[in-house]
């Protein structure tokens, strides 16, 4: 061989590495974090916003890279290594929980997603106690908005939560008029909410609250979940009062024993991530997947959730034998569409490790 030959070869045998390494896929188990738990403890209602950090050393053979940091709620703001953690190398991600306007015992959590080899995410949490006002000031209460009869918040956003829990989150009330208010009826809940008052007469300047509880066994449905409570009063210019209850519903497999771990079902996919480059908007990409039970036990596909309806996904069967597979079609629809675009077609089902599998359907869309 001679010295061409060998430099040819060389830079082939580099650049084969090259793509090796941009490639490389870290198991879940190798990022070891310091704690994926962060307990607060109890912390006075309307407190100073809280920082909660976490750090992971990487114990995989290849670099590791954090793609994304998504928080379960719009109170918490993240940040995180932005360069390749490397072999041996710690990296951390850092959360900034701000509990203004929170009451009660808080659960949330962080979604990494990476490059990781056998999950979509690498889920962190944190919890605490944020205890309940005696009262709220009034200016903090929504005027012009509620009529006369004010309330302290009109949107419940839980953010993430277990299908094994109650929850139970408080709504206060002010009459900012100048004679009695009444909360006359409850118009509408659903059926997973029960609401209690504290007293229905107010008199002038006079407070009272809703204690709104939840069980989310009885919510039949998992993922996102946006639904109404409508309160009737005597509020002479809006007497109709809205408050709307937003939350991520997930199964609880925390009380699974090792056992029925090992005998659970593995979704796996050939193909989660589609890219599709460069196409015009108005075209239309259909693609036939198949979706494996790698486990032992019946794999369940609860329910299906899109952003929008250009991204779909449909199968003939709701359940997968352990080692049987089915093919589905997901078809992605770029009509009205410009620029950049990301759709997530996201399966709740029974795997433990993979209770929201994700498809992912990327593409640069010009116009046409």
């Amino acid at each position: 061989m001679n010295l061409t030959q060998y430099l040819r070869i060389s830079f082939i045998l580099s650049l084969f590495l090259t793509s090796l390494i941009s490639v490389a896929q870290v198991p879940l188990k190798s990022l070891k974090f310091d704690k994926e738990l962060i307990d607060f403890d109890t912390i006075a209602f309307d407190s100073d916003p809280i920082l909660l950090e976490y750090i992971f050393t990487n114990t995989s053979d290849v670099n590791f890279e954090i793609k994304n940091v998504m928080a379960s709620c719009g109170c918490t703001n993240t940040e995180w290594t932005k360069v390749p953690v490397k072999p041996g190398e710690k990296g951390y991600v850092k959360a900034t929980f701000n509990p203004k306007g929170i009451a009660g015992d808080v659960e949330k959590s962080l979604d990494i997603y990476g490059n990781f080899s056998n999950a979509t995410t690498k889920i962190l949490t944190f919890k605490g106690h944020i205890t309940e006002p005696e009262e709220l000031k009034t200016q903090e209460y929504f005027k012009g908005q509620y009529g006369y009869l004010l309330t302290n918040k009109n949107i419940l956003g839980l953010g993430r939560v277990f299908d094994s829990r109650i929850y139970t989150e408080k709504v206060f009330f002010y009459n900012d008029y100048n004679i009695p208010v009444h909360i006359k009826s409850l118009l509408k809940a659903p059926e997973y909410v029960n609401v209690e008052f504290s007293k229905k007469e107010l008199q002038p300047g006079d407070t009272s609250w809703a204690t709104i509880t939840m069980d989310m066994s009885q919510v039949g449905k998992y993922g996102l979940i946006n639904d109404d409570i409508t309160i009737e009063t005597t509020d002479a210019v809006i007497p109709i009062k809205g408050i709307k209850v937003a939350f991520d519903l997930q199964k609880d497999f925390s009380k699974l024993k090792k056992r029925q771990l090992k005998k659970a079902p593995v979704i796996m996919a050939n193909q989660q991530h589609f890219d599709l480059g460069t196409i015009k908007s108005g075209t239309i990409k259909q693609f036939s997947v198949e979706i494996k039970n790698n486990g032992l036990d019946t794999l369940r596909i609860y329910n299906v959730e899109t952003v929008c309806g250009c991204t779909t996904i449909g199968f003939s069967s709701a359940k997968i034998a352990p080692g049987e597979s089915l093919r589905a079609t997901l078809k992605f629809d770029s009509l009205f569409m410009k620029g950049q675009s990301n759709k997530q077609v996201v399966l709740y089902t029974n795997d433990p490790k993979n209770h929201r599998f994700t498809f992912l359907v990327s593409a640069n869309i010009i116009e046409n």
